[in-house]
């Protein structure tokens, strides 16, 4: 018994650390830069700005597109903020000048250096930034990335530090000198987001955290939207791609209906109590082996094809098109859907489907001479999540295999996200899933979850396994990562620092997820982060003994799961006396901020950001109240007006995953 009981702690031991690491044994071990850079600090070759006095212009193009012209405007706007000098603005027309000159993008003045530059490694966000005698080249091949660019010199060199939407570092300065350099930066992944709410509605500070998504929308000012193309629905779609338009899914009252695509062929359809779920996927027009069935005059495959080209005209200048599966577990159950279930595996039978699509999008466009390259995108999400391999991980059939042009978006969705993809703690299914698929194809997306969807103000700590797993998909070549949060509410405080941690780590996951942590901590509750880091180091202490086992019957172990949300709350996993000095923490920190010699503005930003930070035992406290307080019967109602007026003051608006703050107050019966 004792051995065991010394194992279980140990155990416990082990995940606390994972949790709570100060600092990656590995990140010694690994470089922190993406390409071949260097900076010769022995050789300063010139001074941006010295005593108020300006040592350099900026130098673009006279065709210079609106990404580059920003580029040079926002180096000319930190360098004023940092040390009172404003730098002129030029172009390679102008001639060279009298002044040394820093040149974003393809100059004239950048022809004349004959540097050797691969561009064809740089993708659409890589950027060179070479120096050459006193001049200094930023330049890619996309404006995109010579804003990129710009932004990565104003952090080597200025200093400036973009921590939030709501958080600026911009350091005072009267000398800012420049060095010998010739770096290479390459983004591990091509497209990445972590799908934020800050992010989200903010596209000038998703441009500064070199972030981009189909969901935002971003002016060419800030580099212009990725090559993902967006139907009505972006993901889930099938049924866009069937019907033509956003639709009402309950038969009974949708005006789309006239159309009579159901009514001719309901057995297209998967259909329960009344509502369309999904496609009926063995009756999407396909032959035995794979091919569309020409024999039939209409069906899903040769509609939703029609559709694929419409996307693809309107939408030239994207690369990608997405055509996944509805967000539903539930499948059809049909006897064809059973008969290849068995034969293909769910995923199998999606993926046929997408691969006739793909096969007539690559001849039609070659056809058409549209002369541009068009990948199809699927899930493997929910039921289609296994790859389509029989138990000598082998594919089942040829026609499983997704086709050249064919990328696979990895959403697994079933993980337990206090764990790594990869760790031994994971389900099998999802520990699985990376290395299954890798063996049919090598063309990936990832999307991936890092939030509880049933309560957005649950601790639900993920970062600790970032580095390990982002590696991994970097090592498969995946062309985009999301990391989706809590993106329809701003005031989620996790949201804030992790958006900063996973731009830096999107872009280079050989750097330290707290270490980067630490530094977002050390600007954004500057003067009283140590407050937050012991509520932060309780929570995550807490949270890992608590994915141990330790102290709780094992019927309360919880999980990370995102339907897992009861088990995260259950009250025996925190005592009284640890939310007591939770609060404790939160109370200091307000009492530090108002010892500080700062404004009263600044002190007020200070303090909402706390309040955004007291949801979260406010939130886990108030659901479980009668437990942690079980004879305060009058205290319960003050304790939840306490709670929402925390959330009214700050501005919150969702408690969960489209869920608003008026059902939550019904559902704890809050009378205020």
């Amino acid at each position: 018994m004792l051995k065991r009981i010394l194992a279980v702690v140990l155990c416990a031991v082990s995940l606390c650390f994972a949790g709570c690491k100060k600092k990656s044994d590995s990140s010694a071990e690994t470089p922190v830069e993406n390409g071949q850079n260097a900076i010769n600090y022995e050789n300063e070759i010139g001074q941006l700005c010295s005593d108020g006095t300006a040592g350099y212009d900026i130098v673009i193009p006279a065709a210079a597109g609106a990404a580059v012209v920003n580029a040079a405007e926002e180096i000319v706007e930190y360098v004023q903020q940092s040390a009172g000098v404003e730098l002129e603005i030029r172009t390679d027309a102008d001639g060279k000048g009298a002044r040394a000159y820093l040149s974003l993008g393809k100059t004239t003045f950048l022809d004349e250096e004959n540097f050797e530059i691969a561009y064809s490694e740089l993708g659409n966000d890589g950027f060179v930034m070479k120096s050459s005698g006193e001049n200094v080249y930023v330049t890619g091949n996309t404006d995109r990335a010579v804003l990129y660019g710009a932004y990565d010199f104003l952090e080597r060199f200025v200093g400036v530090r973009w921590f939030a939407h709501d958080c600026t570092y911009v350091p005072e300065t009267k000398t800012v000198p420049l060095y010998e350099m010739d770096l290479t930066e390459i983004p591990a992944f091509p497209n990445r987001v972590y799908l934020s709410n800050p992010l989200m509605n903010n596209p000038h500070f998703a441009a500064h955290m070199r972030m981009n998504d189909e969901y935002l929308t971003m002016p060419e000012k800030y580099g212009g939207a990725i090559d993902l193309g967006v139907q009505e629905d972006a993901v889930h779609n099938t049924l866009y791609y069937a019907f033509g338009y956003q639709r009402d899914k309950t038969l009974a009252i949708d005006p789309y209906m006239s159309e009579d695509i159901y009514k001719e062929h309901p057995e297209w359809f998967f259909v329960k109590n009344n509502k369309i779920y999904d496609l009926c996927y063995s009756k999407v027009g396909l032959t035995e082996d794979g091919e569309i069935d020409q024999t039939l005059e209409n069906s899903i495959v040769k509609i939703a094809t029609e559709r694929m080209k419409s996307f693809i005209l309107r939408d030239s200048n994207k690369i990608y098109f997405m055509i996944g599966q509805e967000d539903y577990i539930e499948t059809c159950n049909c006897s064809t859907c059973m008969e290849q279930e068995e034969k293909y595996k769910r995923s199998g039978m999606l993926v046929r489907f997408v691969n006739a699509i793909a096969r007539e999008i690559e001849a039609w466009a070659e056809a058409e001479e549209l002369n541009r390259e068009i990948k199809i995108c699927t899930f493997a999400y929910y039921y289609s999540q296994p790859a389509p391999l029989n138990k000598a991980k082998e594919p089942l059939d040829k026609t499983v295999i997704p086709e050249d042009n064919v990328y696979v978006r990895l959403a697994p969705i079933t993980a337990d996200n206090y764990y790594g993809m990869s760790d031994p703690n994971q389900a099998d299914d999802v520990r699985t899933m990376f290395a299954d698929w890798s063996k049919i194809t090598d063309r990936f997306l990832v999307w991936s979850y890092h939030t509880a969807y049933g309560g957005y103000y649950v601790y639900y700590p993920t970062m600790h396994h970032w580095q390990e797993d982002l590696q991994m998909y970097a090592s498969m070549d995946t062309a985009y990562v999301l990391m989706q949060s809590a993106y329809q509410e701003n005031e989620v405080w996790t949201n804030h620092m992790e958006t900063y941690v996973a731009s830096k780590m999107l872009w280079n996951p050989n750097l330290d997820a707290e270490t980067l942590k630490q530094e977002f901590m050390a600007y954004y509750y500057k003067g009283f982060s140590e407050y937050i880091d012991e509520f932060i180091d309780n929570m995550d202490v807490r949270y890992a003994l608590n994915m141990a086992g330790v102290g709780i019957p094992e019927s309360m172990r919880p999980s990370s799961k995102i339907g897992s949300m009861s088990a995260l709350l259950e009250p025996q996993l925190y005592s009284v006396e640890f939310w007591e000095r939770q609060f404790e923490l939160l109370e200091l920190a307000d009492k530090r901020i108002d010892e500080l010699d700062i404004s009263e503005e600044e002190k007020k930003t200070y303090h909402v950001r706390v309040a955004m930070i007291r949801l979260t035992p406010q939130y886990m406290v108030a659901v479980r109240y009668d437990y942690y307080y079980p004879d305060d019967v009058f205290g319960k109602n003050k304790f939840l007006g306490e709670f929402f007026d925390n959330c009214k003051a700050i501005g919150a608006n969702y408690w969960k995953e489209s869920g608003q703050l008026n059902a939550l107050k019904a559902q704890l019966g809050y009378t205020g």
